[in-house]
């Protein structure tokens, strides 16, 4: 056809790109390289390396540490050649025949690289290299294999052996250094990885660990996975079996059932949503110990190494801050309680002494002796962190006033802790006894003595005032507020006070309630004094008339604000029982009487009112509930129910008592 139809710029046009076929020069350079080290000296070896100029600089310069190189070939000639062309490359090498060999050698001294031919007397070269696999501490080391098996499948057969390398015989000596270079710098980015990432894992688990949080993990198939050590405190005694189990199994073991199905709700609406739940105080009763405990606690989903969503739960068991938020809250309450009922005492001790005297300096003189009373068991309570007080420093305390010679007074019993709530109302008592006894009894005179004497059972303080060598005694022809007060003292506690009047001498015979629990600690209620205001002599008279025979329970254990009260209610011509001071008590009237009302103080000696309060309901008897707490002091049922605050004015109390017989009461009623 000729060239003729051929265009003339592309007839015999020049080569382009260069050939990429080995030059014969590259072959007969790596066949020089075969030759023994050592030349005869008529042989000039001045061509048997390449020169400088076409070997790679990173080859010129070894490395600063040498890397070990193991290498296997039973081939000598092989193995003499590979092993001069690694050592003149500036690494060390250990040149073996076979693979056992080899095998020991990597054990007793681990390589760098091992270099290895697959055909081996032995032990062959796929048998080296799962020796090498099998092995943890050479597991890591990378293996190139020599073969002259070429072709592709010879290739992946090797590597899929497990082979980092595969170089096919016959090759060059830039190959070779050029596959082990870069074998040995792998490693070593492999090695520095490694050690990061085994650094940052200790890192992670340390601080996961000493973390004060729990944390736990579960995967995507509602598995527990991880748990730190803060979190298996909490799992209780079933931490030692957690790991692998499902989460749902293990959270009704702890929880209630509601609870624990709300739990498994939220985990897995986070793995199925990624919507993180978050819960900043939570309070429920452990199903497994019984008790309740509170936590914050959160849940997130995060994504796991094998590619699958998992759910991660933070928490921190804040039960000591919850409860020590509890014991601020209520310390504050008793405080604002004390605070409040101190004020109502001496209003009531004022009220009081004002009723039953006429003179303004007789006045002074009875209610500064009643107010240093009460300041005087507040100072004892307070030197013992209102703990409890000691029965015969009380006496002595209460007794032994201004010039009142020691030895006047005798005090004989046990040793008798009393709680404060009783040290207070005995306080009282104790004052009154002795002011009697100046005024009118043994201490008028310069003869006569005291002698106080106490015996404890069980549940019960005995003790009995005794006055002998005084002026004669006289029935007494009408009760003075020290006598009522000193009854109304020991009812208030459950107990009794019993007054005999004999010639020689006035005897009191005094019991009270003492539990063991109230002698020793400071579990009772701290009372500090109620009263009550003045009477206003504004009153209506639609008041006096809406309150005139009406029957009313009074129910308080303060005694000087439930005589305060009945003083007031009678005033206006209201029928009063009470008051009583015991819950026994309270609800023997209840149903035995017929009452229009009732008044009742919302906390009976550090007690709940809710039995009398239900009790007055199912009778349908509208109260109110007498409290220096506030509303957060009333019982849970009767949130709503009709209140009057300490300290509080009569007129104050005639119109709160008046408003239970309006329509517009605010009563609580349960539903029966």
């Amino acid at each position: 056809m000729g060239l003729a139809h051929l265009p003339s710029d592309r007839i015999r046009a020049s080569r382009t790109l260069a050939s990429t076929s080995l030059q014969p020069q590259a072959y007969i350079e790596e066949l020089s390289r075969w030759l023994p080290e050592g030349p005869p000296q008529d042989v000039d070896d001045s061509n048997l390396f390449l020169p400088e100029t076409s070997i790679p600089a990173w080859r010129l310069a070894p490395p600063q540490e040498s890397p070990h190189i193991l290498l296997a070939d039973d081939n000598a000639d092989m193995r003499g050649y590979v092993r001069r062309l690694l050592t003149s490359t500036g690494y060390e090498v250990e040149a073996v025949g076979d693979g056992l060999t080899a095998l020991r050698a990597a054990q007793e001294r681990k390589p760098d690289l091992i270099v290895t031919d697959v055909m081996m007397p032995e032990l062959d070269g796929y048998g080296l290299l799962r020796g090498i696999r099998a092995d943890p501490d050479l597991r890591q080391v990378p293996v190139i294999f020599l073969s002259a098996r070429a072709g592709e499948e010879a290739r992946i057969e090797g590597m899929h052996a497990g082979a980092d390398d595969y170089l096919i015989k016959p090759f060059s000596a830039r190959e070779v250094l050029a596959r082990v270079h870069a074998l040995l710098r792998l490693a070593q980015l492999r090695q520095e990885a490694t050690q990061s990432l085994l650094y940052s894992s200790a890192q992670f688990e340390t601080l996961l660990s000493k973390a004060p949080l729990g944390v736990y993990l579960i995967d995507a198939d509602f598995r527990i996975r991880h748990v730190n050590p803060t979190a298996l405190s909490v799992f209780g005694d079933i931490s030692s079996g957690l790991i692998g189990r499902d989460l749902g199994e293990i959270v009704h073991v702890m929880w209630e059932r509601d609870y624990a199905d709300e739990i498994v709700r939220i985990f897995k609406h986070t793995l199925a949503t990624g919507e993180s739940y978050v819960a900043k105080e939570r309070a429920e009763i452990r199903a497994d110990r019984g008790v309740m405990e509170y936590y914050e606690w959160r849940v997130d989903r995060i994504q796991l190494p094998d590619g699958n969503w998992g759910a991660v739960c933070y928490f921190r068991d804040i039960s000591e801050r919850v409860q020590a938020a509890n014991t601020q809250r209520l310390l504050l309450n008793e405080l604002n309680h004390r605070v409040k009922n101190t004020l109502a005492n001496v209003q009531a001790v004022a009220q009081q002494t004002l009723r039953s005297t006429r003179d303004p300096s007789d006045f002074a003189n009875r209610f500064g002796g009643r107010v240093q009373a009460l300041a005087r068991a507040h100072s004892m309570l307070t030197e013992e962190t209102w703990q409890s007080a000691d029965l015969r420093e009380l006496i002595y305390d209460q007794v032994l006033r201004g010039t009142i010679d020691e030895r006047r007074l005798s005090a004989r019993g046990p040793i008798v802790r009393l709680s404060p709530n009783i040290t207070l109302h005995l306080a009282m008592m104790l004052h009154e006894l002795g002011t009697n006894s100046i005024k009118y009894g043994s201490l008028s005179g310069s003869a006569g003595s005291i002698a106080v004497i106490w015996t404890c059972n069980r549940d019960s303080l005995n003790l009995r005032w005794v006055e002998r060598g005084g002026p004669p005694v006289k029935a007494l022809s009408a009760r003075g507020f020290g006598t009522t007060l000193i009854e109304q003292s020991a009812k208030s506690e459950g107990g009794s006070a019993e007054m005999l009047v004999e010639a020689k001498g006035v005897t009191w015979k005094i019991s009270l309630p003492l539990p063991a629990s109230e002698t020793t600690s400071s579990s009772s209620k701290a009372l500090g004094p109620r009263s009550s205001s003045p009477i206003d002599e504004s009153q209506t008279a639609t008041s006096n008339r809406l309150l005139h025979d009406k029957t009313i329970l009074v129910v308080e254990d303060e005694p000087l604000i439930g005589l305060d009260i009945v003083s007031t209610l009678e005033k206006v011509g209201a029928r009063v029982s009470g008051p009583v001071g015991t819950e026994k008590e309270a609800m023997a009237l209840i149903e035995r009487g017929h009452f229009d009302a009732a008044l009742l103080d919302a906390n009976l000696h550090g007690r709940s009112v809710d039995v009398i309060a239900t009790m007055l309901n199912r009778r349908d008897i509208p109260f109110l509930f007498v409290t220096g707490y506030g509303k957060e002091g009333l019982p849970k049922a009767f949130k709503q129910a009709a209140s009057l605050p300490k300290p509080f004015s009569e007129r104050q109390l005639i119109d709160t008592v008046v408003k239970l017989n309006l329509p517009q009461t605010d009563v609580l009623r349960v539903k029966r």
